[in-house]
């Protein structure tokens, strides 16, 4: 999530031609057998601060 904020990759979408509303962010997070699954919409203008949320609860996979 960190270096989805740092490289701001919406803002090259953004440029060309992609609706801010049309972008999702998602973030995976692996610890082992299990994953954590964080989203956003992208839907705030450049100045204000997004934030994510749970998109599911952490899933353990056997």
């Amino acid at each position: 999530m960190q270096q989805m904020e740092e490289k701001n990759y919406a803002s090259d979408l953004i440029a060309s031609g992609i609706a801010r509303n049309n972008i999702y962010e998602i973030a995976f997070a692996f610890d082992g057998k299990e994953v954590l699954v964080k989203e956003r919409h992208v839907t705030a203008s450049d100045d204000e601060v997004l934030a994510w949320s749970d998109l599911s609860p952490t899933i353990s996979c056997r």
